[in-house]
């Protein structure tokens, strides 16, 4: 029997290189551990967060910011409206005062909530503009995203004339379209819960010359 073999039959050699090779197969898999995996958690982790914030501002565009919009509008056009009976001599003048204190006071409670989900919508769209931030469709949700802002509600007190009122109007429907072209832009993304590709005609560039480069002959 060779001095150089164990009972196996494997020489001190191939020992070794087993030895070499289950150190080498530790090695990558600790490398695999300590790189990889985190990489692929934290790629789960901000795909979940985008989940949450598309489907938040989905809610808030195409549900609770039009529904506050137009409790808004209403408490701002009561408003309005008894304004313009404050100087009626058939109403007191105490009364008329103390209900338009009052009808002031609904109007702001109702514009600050409209304010605090216009913020929470910009947060949420510039968070998920995040991911792919390179994709030509976030230019044209950032476009419906500063006219929204540009139009948000502002409360006009009196209207005493009849161009006064048409501008109060043109401008609420100015705001309802902006947030609606946003919710229907915003739509899409919630529905597949995927973010839109990073580079577009990149893709329909390479795809095309796929499709017209010869092929080789065999």
């Amino acid at each position: 029997m060779e001095g150089s073999s164990d009972t196996t039959g494997l020489t001190s050699g191939q020992l070794v290189g087993l030895f070499i090779a289950a150190a080498l197969a530790l090695m990558a898999t600790i490398a695999v551990q300590v790189s990889v995996v985190p990489l692929v958690d934290r790629s789960k982790r901000r795909q979940a967060q985008w989940e949450s914030d598309i489907v938040a501002l989905h809610e808030l565009l195409a549900t609770v910011l039009p529904r506050n919009a137009y409790r808004l509008q209403y408490e701002a056009t009561v408003e309005r409206s008894w304004r313009r009976n404050t100087g009626d001599p058939k109403y007191d003048k105490d009364i008329a005062a103390l209900r338009l204190d009052e009808l002031r006071a609904a109007r702001e409670q109702a514009e600050d909530l409209v304010d605090q989900q216009l913020t929470q919508t910009k947060f949420f769209a510039r968070r998920i503009r995040q991911v792919h931030r390179k994709s030509p469709k976030w230019l044209s949700i950032r476009a419906s995203e500063l006219a929204l802002d540009v139009y948000r509600p502002a409360s006009i007190e009196y209207g005493g004339t009849i161009s006064e009122d048409e501008k109060w109007v043109e401008r609420w429907k100015r705001f309802t379209d902006a947030c609606q072209t946003l919710a229907s832009q915003i739509e899409p993304l919630a529905l597949d819960m995927k973010p839109p590709p990073r580079h577009l005609m990149q893709r329909l560039k390479r795809r095309i010359w796929t499709r017209l480069r010869p092929r080789r002959r065999s």
